[in-house]
């Protein structure tokens, strides 16, 4: 950004719409004229590609009282005066706090727990840290320093905790408080946390109260313990740091702060309330007094305002402490904003020019804030106290200015939208106008609002900016109208009143395609796909794909003036119906209508690798190009706008002794970049992003800096040498510009790269920057006796029968036929510059006749059948042109010939004469040559310049060449023009290459960094060495990094809550606007958003919730709470219990003595752990009855030997006889075998079973906690990275991703570099684990045995036989990675986007064991059968690659089961060095398996649907692309979905193969361990499918397709091209055909009739509990487990909503006394529950009871709908 202007966000976000739309032109360009035009005009759009700016008011928080004067009034104590050792830049005690900080601290001080939810950089952190360092400060002044943790801080990211951490080194020095970090990056041992510390903190000195290893916070305990969720429950399972707890340092846990609190909702929440309930109660357990902790939570994004007691609810869940919820003394914090409209004088003085605005802001930009005011006085007296700021006197003055008064006023009130500056003029601005003045005028207001001040630090109007662009969708052609579209559609209605031939109703459609270009010559292609039934279907495989899609299948739009029978694989396009026709005279049509001209078209294809336009030749991967934009190259043009625009970070002041000049000038010439984080969801983009981006600024800055030097180096327009341009890059560039290195090599690299650029187009010659013209070669042309040369080569044409051609049109195709060498890199390349140059491969020479399949030599003459090169298709072009005569290839390849000779016979005669130079070796038959860069000589493009551009498609060239265009077979014709006149056409390369290079540096920052370089790029970047940031997640929360003015997030995010974190990053410092850009992907969760951009930036976030009534979740925790308890004893701790899961569970034993131990344990039901249980679970009736606690039958169940009846999923004999029996199987073949080499690798495998830990193990099986736990990390180790046994990268996924992202042959970026997956890891002395399944043949089910003995099995789904013969290995130690340069740019910067090697797909192992089979629901046309199942086996599997030899139809992977090396391919596995394997003559052969794949465990339930009628689940859509199933499926999820109240990403689903009458789905929790949610569902089946129906029915949608408001959603975008909801409708209408839920006794006038029966409600008080605890009284009486289940899910149901509370035994009479009792009555509503027990009760009290009760609705436990009765509450809620 120039130095002078201001930054100006709305010129900002205009530049940013303007490069990205030039951009996008300069990619796609039609040489159709009409289809051109349209284009333009589609891109011109206001809204089409960018949304914004959007200016948000971000109101100033209201102050309060100082942190001194709280300690005068006694509210902090005096020892606060120490913080931060007294220095005020540290901790000012007068500078005001904010109110809603001060009432933090008051609530603190009067012993409430609060919720803290205000915006981001509100200072949440203070509002917990204050009281906590206050109460401890007031302990140590009473009683003296102790040892001990008072306060827990608990943070969901490391990141936060080790920010969190600097922050504390400087507030509590000066004071006695301890403090320590305890994550997974704290060193055991303090001399090794030592050397880190200094090396992460140079020049600092370590303070006496932290601690930084584990070794000492074990020994005296931190005052202050920072740690995260997953650390926190190690701590509380491992014996070494019990004394954290324990009776010495464990009686003074006085805290808990949990910071960024919205993380913790659903599953993790309730994971998280679990646990700090373990917490207090093992505390209370180990000193004898049960904590009560003061609880604060803090949040920027935690709920809207409305849902603030949801907020205090959701925190008394979390934490297990009151959270006052209602009335006045609320504890949930909310902040004071201070809006500037109440300061507003009611008249105001007047108004101020506006060019005075842009004054005042200039000056107050360069910190000259008297004559900002000096502008300001001479419109309104200003006051002349000088005791008040510059800031605030002008601050007072500017309220009563009009049209501030009137800008205030509407920024406050809503989001401006500035989408459409024609607007600007009716903002209620006097004079402000919507021209460029107007923008920079109202620009300049915001900034000086932002600057001048109401009170100190107080701005006038505190905002942000916010700009949208989008991918465009693509561009698409109606055939029929010959028109342009700019938004995905697939067909427009022809005419409603005609019908399809087959009779089909629906309205006939005209077909509408998705074009695609040709990127140098502009020829239209369109896509679609042939169904092979006589049309063109514009549907195809990337029709809803992202922007990453290349089509590999096009079909070329034949022009008029072609010869069509030349084209090859003609066809003939109705444009109406889509009909194909195999010549121009077909009739076959889809539907009728009139007679319409047929298009020819012709089928072409490519491959991944290159694309060829059919029509002109061109080649290159992506030479054929739908109107997409790859989102590093969109991201990458709009980044580095931004970085230009932007302001960097303000450097510090440095003094000067005034007697150093030698910088004094250097900074003033230099450019600086902005800084700017940009984030990406996915790690994998964020980490690629930041090399693309190094290229595409590297490819921009070399083009800049060769302009420069011709500019300066070149004089009177003679043009320079390319010799003087390396020259001058050489000696220049490093000097001018320290952030390029450019060394001889380098410079001869670029400048070659240039002169033959690939991107012809886009390169400085073809855009006419900079014109390489062969000067040398044409001024020779001129002399005389080379004229006599050339006139002798026409006269021996003329003998040759060719008699046209004329000294001009020589010399024209010579020069020609001179620039398709330059074109084809037909130039000398020096030693040492291959390995630098990015453009091309390799250096070309040029030969008379050559092999057409040798691509390094260029056949120049070519031959007169067979292909046809350019030059000869020119030739005959130009004959016709100029001359109109048509001549033959013969007499072209003659001409070729000619000229062939002459040009080397001439450049041969240069050479000789030292003008230009020629290079020419022996090549077969013949010599080989080549050029010398030396013939062309550089111009810099001065606006009076000639060029000539194409009338048709648009390329330019430096000659005329008798205004024939030399673009490959285009027909147009070159116009002269100036430079001036064609500057608009490609303007954003134009533009761009003619600025100054900008010094701009790149880099990764995700969690694929070690922590130690992450910390060093974290640096760098805040001290202005990094501009531009990649980054996850890792930024979005809680991070402060200074005074960051932009941030680019290139794709939208998530959550609401997410773009709010994300955004809040900028503008934290006062007087300086933020500015968030958004790039939306074209995908539909963006796209989504794209269009309603308000409803992301000022959108409402939900109330976080737990399920604290989760049976499956509470169970690990009780689980945990006793394991705790074992591990702790002497024997356990001796024999390590806690970490290895042999020595807990020996796998030799049947019966472990472990096992054994721990039941003995139990059975003593000691004090400690009974009071660990109450405390931790007592909340819950229900669930204490559920679990057993009270009986103890979760001890039972824990503890239960195999085969007895206590055993359960969750038993502790399950994993141990998973283990048990591989460990026998595998110890019988070891000691059977004589084969010493697979003795060798049974034993290893049986080790490894021995090795495994405890934690790990029991996690995994879903008896423990599983969130904290990495059970199943996995790394991709880089050895070559690795540097004085520290790692720079650590490469981490769980294993459900690893065997995707990680797998053999799949790519990874890191570093901006790119690593290759090669092998699997291996374990010197362990096996890797190998697995059978299989595959039904007939409907697709998947098999894995647990036990690996079966090979047979029979389908359940279709009753067929299963072979059980594929191989699955399980990579559980990792995978080994290297260097990969096939896709570098030359100088080891990665070029292509990384590939996984195959995809993820889950399958359940159709293993029911404790399966729980829920009544069918059978209807007219369909019965629904239900099974649902806790801890159930499923796979996540990688099949490879698509492989048509292999009999799987994937290429699976191939292992060396010595080395681990590992491919797709068994010829391409690498063997690692020093293996046996790799030496020569070694006999070890790769082993082939069928799938990497890993097991998890979770709770699932299964749905099939099975009609009663027909083959088939719908009648045949008109559209084989639309999945019914899949459509169905998810429909079904979103009801799911919406019904529980959670994110989509908590529950998984999977379809299995459709059935010839129906299919199945199967649903399962998608949280370790299961959360519940399948559960629930499976009482709710009928409400389910309703509500599934209802979503299918009810959106605007089209019905073909589907929305966010429907089945769409984040998860399933990459197959929403098949979903259609009204496919999903048809599926949903036809399963609920004449049918109602089934509700014995609910129907209307089971309520109006009936028996007359009274019921006994006296003495029933309800009141005082809650609607789940009254439904917990009845699971006692219940008399089945389904009925408990039933009534445990009516409880969670109705815990959340606001209806009446159930009594429990009602007893109902009849009026001749006789009586019976009910499970549950609703005395308002009259709703009663009945189980089995109480049905037969009433009917022998009553009799026949089909009549119902008078005035009552009855309904069956597990019979009816859970969801019908809360219903049926609600309902009654209202009419009460």
């Amino acid at each position: 950004m120039d130095k002078k202007d201001i930054f100006n966000p709305i010129k900002t976000s205009l530049k940013l719409k303007e490069s990205y739309r030039s951009y996008i032109a300069a990619t796609i360009h039609f040489d159709n004229e009409s289809y051109q035009r349209q284009l333009e005009s589609i891109l011109n759009q206001n809204g089409f590609l960018a949304k914004g700016p959007f200016l948000e008011a971000a109101p100033p928080y209201r102050k309060g009282a100082s942190i001194r004067d709280l300690i005068e009034e006694g509210v902090l104590c005096e020892s606060m005066m120490s913080l931060g050792g007294g220095d005020a830049s540290v901790f000012d005690l007068d500078r005001p706090l904010y109110t809603h900080q001060e009432r933090a601290i008051r609530k603190a001080n009067a012993k409430h727990n609060y919720v803290v939810v205000t915006g981001t950089g509100s200072g949440k952190t203070e509002c917990f840290l204050l009281p906590i360092i206050d109460d401890i400060l007031r302990e140590f002044e009473e009683s003296g320093k102790k040892s001990g943790v008072r306060a827990l801080l608990l943070y969901p990211m490391n990141a936060l905790a080790n920010d969190q951490l600097k922050r504390l080194r400087a507030l509590l020095s000066g004071t006695d408080i301890t403090f320590g970090r305890y994550t997974g990056d704290t060193d055991d041992r303090r001399v090794d946390a030592l050397e880190d510390w200094v090396k992460d903190n140079p020049g600092q000195i370590l303070s006496p109260n932290e601690m930084i290893s584990r070794e000492e916070i074990r020994k005296n305990p931190p005052n202050i313990l920072l740690t995260n969720y997953s650390m926190l429950e190690y701590l509380l399972l491992r014996p070494k740091d019990a004394p954290l707890f324990g009776p010495v340092f464990g009686k003074n846990w006085r805290h808990i702060a949990i910071d960024e609190a919205h993380v913790y909702s659903g599953s993790l929440g309730t994971e998280i309330a679990f646990l700090l309930r373990r917490l207090k109660a093992r505390i209370g357990a180990e000193t004898g007094v049960t904590p009560h902790p003061h609880c604060y939570a803090t949040s920027a994004t935690i709920g809207s305002t409305e849902q603030i007691p949801l907020v205090a609810k959701f925190a008394e869940d979390l934490f297990g402490e009151p959270f006052d919820s209602t009335g006045d003394n609320l504890d949930v914090i909310t902040s004071d904003t201070d809006e500037t409209e109440r300061y507003l004088p009611d008249q105001p003085w007047g108004v101020i020019p506006l060019d005075s605005w842009v004054e005042m802001a200039q000056f107050l930009d360069k910190g000259r804030d008297d004559e900002a005011l000096n502008v300001l006085s001479e419109y309104v007296e200003i006051g002349c106290d000088n005791s008040v700021p510059v800031l605030q006197r002008l601050g007072a003055a500017l309220l009563g200015e009009a049209n501030v008064q009137a800008l205030v006023r509407l920024v406050t009130n809503d989001i401006l939208d500035l989408t459409d500056l024609s607007q600007i003029s009716s903002l209620g601005i006097e004079g402000l106008t919507s021209d460029e003045a107007g923008i920079k005028c109202l620009a300049a207001m915001v900034e000086v609002l932002s600057r001048a001040q109401r009170s100190e630090d107080v701005p006038l109007l505190s905002c942000r900016y916010h700009s949208f662009l989008r991918a465009p969708e693509g561009i698409f052609i109606d055939l029929f109208h010959q028109k342009l579209m700019g938004n995905r559609t697939v067909g427009i209605p022809y005419d409603n009143s005609k019908k399809a031939r087959d009779g089909d109703d629906c309205v006939s459609m005209v077909p509408v395609y998705e074009a695609s270009v040709c990127r140098h010559c502009g020829q239209a292609y369109i896509l679609g796909t042939d169904d092979g039934d006589g049309w063109l279907n514009p549907r195809h495989k990337g029709s809803y794909a992202d922007e990453e899609y290349m089509p590999h299948r096009y079909y070329r739009l034949v022009q008029d003036d072609e010869n069509v029978a030349e084209v090859d694989n003609l066809l003939w396009l109705c444009p109406i119906c889509g009909s194909v026709q195999a010549s121009q005279d077909g009739h076959r049509h889809r539907f009728e209508h009139e007679s319409v001209k047929l298009v020819p078209i012709s089928e072409t294809s490519s491959d991944e690798e290159n694309s060829k336009c059919t029509h002109c030749g061109y080649s290159s991967p992506n030479a054929i190009q739908p109107m997409r934009v790859s989102p590093e190259a969109a991201g990458s043009v709009v980044c580095y706008d931004l970085a230009r625009e932007l302001p960097p970070f303000d450097d510090p002041v440095i003094e000067s002794d005034g007697d150093d000049w030698s910088d004094a000038f250097d900074e003033a010439e230099k450019p600086k970049a902005g800084n700017i984080i940009c984030f990406s969801d996915r790690r994998q983009d964020a980490a690629y992003f930041a090399p693309a981006m190094e290229r595409t600024y590297k490819q921009i800055t070399k083009r800049q800096l060769i302009h420069e030097a011709v500019v300066e180096l070149e004089s009177n327009g003679e043009g320079v040498f390319l010799d003087s341009i390396v020259s001058w890059l050489a000696s220049e560039v490093q000097s001018r510009y320290d952030h390029i290195g450019c060394s001889e090599e380098d410079a001869k690299a670029w400048v070659l790269d240039e002169l033959v650029a690939q991107d012809q187009r886009n390169s400085l010659n073809g855009l006419g920057v900079v014109r390489f013209l062969p000067s040398g070669f044409e001024c020779g042309l001129d002399n005389r006796r080379i004229a006599d040369q050339l006139n002798h080569k026409i006269a021996q044409l003329k003998d040759d029968g060719i008699a046209w051609v004329t000294p001009e049109d020589y010399r024209c195709l010579v020069l020609f036929c001179l620039d398709t060498l330059r074109a084809s890199n037909c130039v000398h390349e020096n030693a040492g510059i291959k390995e630098k140059r990015t453009t091309r491969g390799y250096a070309r020479y040029f030969v008379a006749h050559g092999n057409g399949s040798e691509d390094r030599y260029v056949d120049f003459c070519g031959r007169p059948t067979g292909s046809e090169n350019r030059r000869s298709r020119f030739i005959r072009k130009y004959a016709q042109t100029v001359h109109g005569d048509e001549i033959n290839r013969e007499q072209a390849t003659t001409l070729l010939q000619n000229i062939f000779k002459f040009l080397v016979d001439y450049l041969q005669a240069l050479n000789e004469k030292k003008v230009v130079g020629f290079k020419s070796t022996l090549y077969k038959d013949g010599p080989k040559y080549c050029l010398e860069s030396g013939i062309w000589k550089a111009y810099a493009t001065k606006k009076t310049d000639k060029l000539y551009i194409c009338n048709k498609c648009g390329c330019m060239s430096n000659h005329r060449f008798g205004a024939v265009c030399p673009t490959d077979r285009c027909d147009g014709l070159l116009e002269e023009k100036t430079f001036e006149q064609v500057v608009d056409k490609d303007r954003y390369y134009k533009d761009i290459y003619r600025e100054q290079a900008l010094p701009l540096r790149i880099e990764e920052h995700t969690a694929q960094l070690s922590t130690d370089r992450a910390r060093s790029i974290q640096a760098e970047f805040i001290d202005g060495k990094v501009n531009v940031l990649s980054c996850t997640t890792t930024f979005e929360l809680g991070v402060d990094v200074g005074d960051l003015r932009g941030i680019f997030m290139r794709n939208v995010p998530p959550k609401i809550a997410n773009y709010t974190q994300r955004a809040g990053r900028v503008g934290r410092r006062a007087g300086k606007p933020g500015y968030a850009v958004t790039f939306a992907k074209l995908r539909p969760h963006d796209v989504n958003y794209f269009n309603n951009p308000k409803s992301m930036i000022g959108g409402k976030t939900d109330a976080p919730s737990c399920y604290l009534d989760n049976p499956l979740i509470a169970r690990r925790h009780l689980n945990a709470i006793a394991l705790s308890e074992f591990f702790r004893t002497e024997e356990s701790i001796k024999k390590d219990r806690v970490n290895k899961f042999n020595s807990f569970m020996a796998l030799d034993e049947e019966e472990p003595q472990g096992l054994v131990e721990l039941r003995s344990l139990l059975s003593k039901r000691m004090e400690s752990l009974t009071q660990q249980i109450d405390l931790t679970f007592g909340f819950s009736s229900a669930l204490e009855s559920e679990l057993g606690i009270s009986s103890w039958e979760w001890a039972d169940t824990l503890t239960a030997s195999f085969g007895s009846e206590d055993m359960r999923p969750w038993s502790l004999v399950r994993p141990h006889s998973y283990r048990r029996s591989d460990y026998l199987r595998l110890l019988d073949e070891a000691n059977t075998t004589d084969d010493l080499g697979k003795k060798s690798s049974l034993f290893k495998s049986i080790w490894q079973l021995q090795d495994e830990e405890t934690i790990g193990v029991l996690a995994g099986s879903g008896i423990l906690p599983k969130y904290g736990f990495p059970t199943d990390v996995v790394e991709l180790r880089l050895p070559d990275t690795d540097t004085m046994g520290k790692k720079v990268y650590e490469l981490q996924r769980g294993l459900r991703q690893a065997i995707v992202e990680y797998a053999p042959g799949s790519k990874v970026v890191a570093g901006k570099r790119l690593w290759k997956s090669y092998a699997i890891k291996k374990s010197w002395n362990h096996k890797l684990q190998e697995r059978s399944y299989g595959t039904c043949p007939n409907c697709r089910l998947f098999f894995a045995p647990i036990d690996n003995l079966t090979d047979k099995a029979i389908c359940p789904n279709c009753n067929k036989e299963v072979s059980v013969w594929k191989k699955m290995l399980i990579p559980e130690y990792g995978f080994v990675g290297k260097r990969d340069d096939s896709k570098g740019d030359g100088n080891g910067v990665v070029r292509g986007r990384p590939e996984s090697c195959g995809y993820g797909e889950i399958h359940f192992t159709q293993i029911w064991e404790n399966e729980i089979q829920v009544d069918p629901y059978v209807m007219d046309n369909c019965e629904v059968v239900c099974r649902w199942a806790p801890n159930a086996q499923l796979y996540a599997i990688n099949t490879g690659v698509p492989e048509k030899k292999s009999p799987t139809g994937r290429s699976g992977f191939w292992v060396c089961p010595c080395c681990g090396g590992a491919s797709t391919s068994q010829d391409a596995v690498e063997h690692a060095y020093g293996f046996p394997c790799a030496e020569r003559g070694s006999t070890y052969s790769p082993n082939p398996y069928q799938a990497l794949g890993t097991g998890f465990t979770s709770d699932i339930l299964e749905l099939a649907f099975n009609f009663h009628t027909g083959d088939i689940i719908v009648e045949e859509q008109s559209d084989s692309e639309i999945d019914a199933v899949a459509s169905t499926m998810w429909a079904i999820h979103t009801a799911a979905i919406r019904i529980l109240e959670v994110p989509d990403t908590e529950l998984g689903v999977i379809s299995y193969a459709p059935k010839a009458n129906g299919f199945t789905i199967l649903f399962f929790d998608n949280v370790p361990g299961g959360a519940g949610h399948t559960l629930k569902i499976s009482g709710m089946i009928p409400q389910l499918l309703h509500r599934a129906l209802e979503v299918a029915s009810s959106c605007d949608c089209d019905e073909k397709t589907c929305c966010y408001g429907c089945i769409a959603n984040y998860s399933n975008q990459r197959v929403q091209y098949k979903l259609s909801r009204g496919a999903a409708k048809a599926v949903l209408e036809r399963v609920l055909a004449e049918s109602t839920p089934e509700a014995n006794f609910t129907d209307e006038d089971s309520c109006n009739s009936g028996i007359d029966l009274t019921p006994d409600f006296i003495g029933a008080d309800v009141s005082a509990v809650s609607f789940s605890e009254a439904c917990g009284y009845a699971n006692g009486i219940c008399s089945t487990e389904q009925e408990r289940r039933f009534i445990s899910m009516l409880g969670e149901c109705g815990e959340h909503e606001n209806v009446e509370r159930p009594h429990t035994e009602v007893t109902f009479y009849s009026s001749d006394g006789k009586e019976a009792d009910a499970l549950l009555a609703w005395e308002d509503a009259h709703i009663l529950v009945l189980g089995d027990d109480s049905l037969q009760e009433f009917v022998a009290a009553f009799g026949d009871m089909s009549a119902g009760i008078k005035g009552w609705t009855i309904y069956r436990a597990n019979v009816d709908s859970v969801a019908q009765i809360i219903e049926q509450l609600k309902e009654c809620r209202w009419r009460g």
